[in-house]
């Protein structure tokens, strides 16, 4: 089981996508310097804390829908004499820690990320499993690599499972990710996912419309839950240029899925909500996701 794995939550809707917008407004009204505060759909929220220099502190996404519920919560640590992130993430399903119930899954992240010339060069940590039939403990590191344009292109993952109270630091479990760019954006990502070969596929496809505030859904699936708005921020490297307007997908097992995004902008040019259409050979769904927005002072 990999140590670090994307996790995704929406709430279903049957609604047919209906926040398709022909065209954004050409440019925005007034130029309004904000932040996104949240993103809310029907069963579902991921809402955003930063701190008072403006970096993320706190992200927590909560989901329930016919899978049971889900809940993931990461904060973020920022120390002045280092060049460095901590992070300490959560996720688990069942019910909530504190809470009467039982926990089916329970996985927690602590980690540091280490910056060098702005940017994420690597990062380490602990993983802990738990399942209703199962445990795992395994220490991990993360090695990010960059083109001249500050595009992530690689991330070499080393992992190595804890027996008998020590980890066997002599076999570690090593594989890829890998992304590749063009005209700006990123348009394919490889995800050995613990193997020797891409094991998971995505396919990007763009519309000509700008991503001017580095949120829209391609980067919020392209990572995962906590990384994601440490590459919002831009210290995972330059962001896609263009919304993502499609993604194919193709896993291990050759099952294709496919899914499509449209956008609602408001008069200052923002995305208000966006909807996620998902298509597979036996699977349809529709998610629907407003954004709010807060604005800031201009000092």
């Amino acid at each position: 089981m990999p140590a670090v794995a994307a996790i995704v939550l929406a709430s279903c809707s049957n609604e047919a996508d209906n926040t398709v917008n022909p065209e954004p407004p050409a440019e925005p009204v007034e130029n309004v310097k904000s932040r996104v505060e949240a993103f809310v759909a029907e069963n579902a929220t991921k809402s955003f804390v930063y701190d008072d220099e403006g970096r993320i502190s706190l992200v927590e996404i909560s989901s329930s829908d016919y899978d049971g519920s889900s809940f993931i919560r990461a904060s973020y640590t920022y120390p002045e004499d280092r060049n460095e992130i901590g992070l300490r993430y959560t996720t688990y399903t069942g019910s909530p820690v504190g809470e009467n119930g039982t926990l089916s899954n329970y996985r927690t992240w602590d980690e540091v990320l280490t910056i060098e010339n702005g940017l994420i060069a690597y990062c380490e940590g602990i993983c802990d499993v738990k399942d209703s039939n199962s445990s795992l403990n395994a220490k991990y590191r993360i090695e990010y690599s960059y083109d001249s344009e500050q595009r992530l292109t690689t991330a070499k993952h080393y992992q190595w499972t804890r027996s008998g109270g020590v980890y066997d630091l002599d076999h570690p479990w090593i594989w890829y990710e890998r992304f590749v760019w063009e005209k700006g954006n990123m348009i394919r990502h490889e995800d050995e996912a613990g193997g020797s070969s891409p094991k998971y596929i995505y396919n990007y496809i763009y519309n000509a419309w700008p991503a001017v505030d580095n949120i829209g859904p391609l980067v919020c699936g392209m990572f995962d839950a906590a990384h994601s708005p440490l590459h919002s921020a831009g210290y995972f490297g330059k962001a896609s240029e263009n919304l993502v307007s499609k993604i194919n997908t193709i896993n291990d097992l050759s099952v294709n899925g496919i899914k499509e995004f449209g956008y609602l902008f408001d008069d200052r040019g923002r995305i208000k909500s966006y909807s996620e259409t998902y298509y597979s050979p036996n699977r349809y769904t529709s998610y629907i996701w407003r954004v709010d927005w807060k604005e800031l002072s201009a000092s």
